[in-house]
């Protein structure tokens, strides 16, 4: 139980500490969130944003792991190694997700990289749901449109039963 305690105190102290100084850090080495102009307009406001502060919760729980299992009658689980690798691709897909890459989740290719993307053979398909900002999908925004909500879902069920078999 002290370990639990001392890991839990430690994450909570590098998080609090750990995640202004990353931000300030990351602002001052010039990384701020991309914002395109044919997005939704509600976004333009995240531009400039660091987009990788979660780092230093990351950080938190990777420290405070390995600092809780300090000792001579502690040992590591196999559990909680395999919750610090899921944590640590969870942190990748969300480093990627704000990353200038053609194909994103609900993000529009642009035009321009259609024929790049023919040529590479990437097959995709992507959808535009019209006045449906980010988000759209949940029902506990302002901005939640069951319509588009239940094409998207459909739409994604048909990719599963196609592409899962």
């Amino acid at each position: 139980m002290r370990q639990v305690l001392l890991a839990a105190s430690l994450g909570l102290v590098v998080t609090l500490f750990g995640t202004p100084v990353a931000i300030r850090a990351l602002v001052r080495q010039g990384y701020g969130q991309l914002i395109r102009d044919d997005g939704p307009t509600s976004h333009h406001t995240k531009r400039g944003t660091p987009t990788m502060g979660g780092i230093a919760i990351v950080g938190a729980v990777v420290a405070g792991y390995f600092i809780g299992h300090v000792g001579p009658d502690v040992s590591f689980s196999r559990t909680g190694l395999l919750v610090l690798l899921t944590v640590a691709i969870f942190a990748v897909i969300g480093a990627l997700d704000g990353a200038d890459i053609p194909v994103v989740v609900g993000g529009i290719i642009p035009e321009a990289d259609v024929p790049a993307l023919k040529a590479a053979g990437v097959t995709y398909e992507g959808h535009i749901y019209e006045g449906a900002g980010h988000g759209f999908n949940c029902d506990r925004r302002a901005n939640f449109r069951p319509d588009a909500a239940e094409a998207a879902l459909n739409r994604t069920l048909a990719l599963f039963a196609e592409h899962l078999k």
